[in-house]
């Protein structure tokens, strides 16, 4: 079967350079397969994947002769070879991978010490970090070392009760995989409790036995997806207070262990991104900025988790909106984008979506608002932003706004009537943007300075109520509509209205 080329193309540009480096070094001691190499320097050199014709014919024309499939083929497997070595000495699973498949070597020429010795390295370092499975292979090759010894019975008994203990919790573990995996698809799908038949969609997995009693936790793995389900849960529901005292236990975990930050650097940075997202939503600024501290202090350890990284960055945009600082969050968007670039289909398509309504935001906080409109329209186009619901539905909001700011008034009834049809066809349609859509569908009509000011207020006290509903009450989130209203009744800027809020809670983030 041809490999798909796209496949290959993505997997090169995923690699950092160091990888690209080590895989050249590699592949030169083998001189008879150039070609893999020369493959590979006219994949890495495109800039943008388009077919492969191009890269074909340039691979003819230095490799003349050549089988371009097969050597395609060659080179992923190289490639994976290479990286599989690469970091078999960087990563703790690689690392006991390496001392496992030594046992298995060195005990098939009965050199029994030897052996011990290398199942020793695999079994403290499994058992230091949890990985049960590379754990039970080790036991089972001593086991086998050990055939025909006889042994203390005192020690026959203690491996016999490590080896149960291993199984217990990794069956225990796998339990916890299995929830978090199918919390995860929920949590994709719904994201914040906006209606009873979703809290109650939640409230199956939350209500398992495994996650009400902390003691049914067997392991600290267990116990840090355990944490993170419920942070999760209790950051859907906006009870965020909750959301970062369970974050902040696997912060806690991890730390509290010597070499846990590195060996789950990627749990670590996602619940040091969980507990700055929480704070973000108390408003808790000056906790937040010793976090994200923390986060400048990982040094990731793969590309993975400095995606990671990347996307928390968002975060730190969302606060500056936060207190009105939109000049300080409309700065930090053009290095986000080219970050995007770098990172080319690794990040998530919820984060490029908040990315550009962030943008977009920061134009309208400065009352650029055709610049502002130019970001939705990105965000509105991208495909597969829509499944990004939430976001979405704001964006339209916002945008139907800003065009009512710019006084398009034609333009604002042709696009009420198709957001109209969009958001009652959604399974629910939730009173505040119901709300938000009426105003604007009467303010579009209203001529009188007095008469509108008067509408805008009535709408700001309907706003305030339905905002009392826990389903209601994270919509201010996505935008400050009631800052907006205040400034329209008071004639402010939209800015000014933003910073007194800010001022008035005593927060400060800078």
């Amino acid at each position: 079967m041809k490999r798909n080329f796209n496949s290959l193309f993505l997997f090169i540009k995923s690699m950092s350079k160091s990888e690209k480096r080590y895989f050249k070094l590699y592949s030169s001691a083998f001189k008879k397969d150039t070609q893999l190499i020369r493959l590979f320097d006219i994949i890495e050199r495109e800039k943008a994947y388009e077919d492969e014709v191009r890269v074909l014919s340039k691979f003819r024309s230095v490799c003349k002769g050549k089988d371009f499939y097969g050597t395609k083929k060659k080179l992923y497997e190289q490639l994976m070879r290479s990286l599989r070595i690469y970091h078999s000495g960087i990563s703790a699973e690689g690392r006991i991978n390496s001392f496992i498949n030594n046992a298995q070597l060195l005990l098939q020429k009965r050199l029994f010490d030897e052996c011990a010795v290398e199942l020793e390295k695999a079994i403290l370092l499994a058992e230091e970090g949890e990985f049960f499975l590379l754990l039970l292979q080790a036991f089972e090759i001593e086991a086998r070392m050990n055939l025909g010894k006889e042994l203390p019975e005192q020690e026959i008994v203690r491996k016999e009760s490590a080896k149960e203990d291993a199984i217990l919790k990794y069956r225990n573990y796998s339990k916890y995989l299995s929830l978090e995996s199918a919390f995860a698809t929920m949590y994709y799908k719904y994201s914040f409790i906006r209606s009873e038949q979703t809290e109650f969609i939640y409230s199956e997995i939350i209500s398992s036995p495994f996650i009400k009693d902390s003691s049914m936790a067997l392991s600290a793995r267990s116990r840090m997806i355990r944490s993170n389900i419920l942070c999760s849960y209790y950051f859907a529901k906006c009870d965020f207070e909750n959301g970062y005292l369970q974050a902040k236990n696997v912060m806690l975990e991890i730390e509290s262990r010597p070499g846990f930050e590195t060996l789950f650097q990627r749990k670590y940075v996602s619940a040091i991104g969980n507990a700055i997202k929480c704070l973000l939503y108390l408003r808790q600024y000056d906790k937040m900025k010793i976090i994200i501290e923390k986060l400048k202090l990982v040094k990731p350890v793969d590309k993975d988790i400095a995606i990671r990284k990347f996307e928390l960055k968002t975060v730190e945009v969302s606060a500056l909106l936060d207190v009105g600082d939109f000049k300080a969050a409309l700065a930090m968007i053009p290095q986000m984008e080219e970050e995007l670039k770098i990172y080319f289909g690794k990040v998530e398509m919820k984060n490029q979506v908040i990315i550009l309504f962030h943008a977009a935001l920061a134009n309208f906080g400065l009352e650029k608002y055709s610049e502002s409109i130019k970001w939705l329209n990105r965000l509105l186009h991208l495909p597969g932003a829509e499944k990004n619901s939430d976001i979405y539905y704001f964006a339209q909001l916002a945008n139907l706004i800003l065009h009512y700011e710019k006084s398009n008034i034609e333009h604002v009834e042709y696009k009420m009537r198709s957001i109209y049809k969009y958001f009652y066809t959604r399974q629910s349609s939730f009173k505040f943007e119901s709300l938000i859509l009426q105003l604007i569908k009467e303010a579009i009509y209203v001529n009188d300075q007095k008469e509108l000011i008067a509408l805008f207020a009535d709408y700001k006290i309907k706003l305030e109520r339905v905002l009392k509903d826990p389903f209601e009450k994270i919509a201010i989130e996505y935008f400050d509509i009631i800052s907006w209203l205040e400034s329209k009744i008071e004639g402010k800027s939209f800015a000014d209205c933003v910073r007194r809020k800010a001022t008035s809670s005593a927060i400060h983030l800078r």
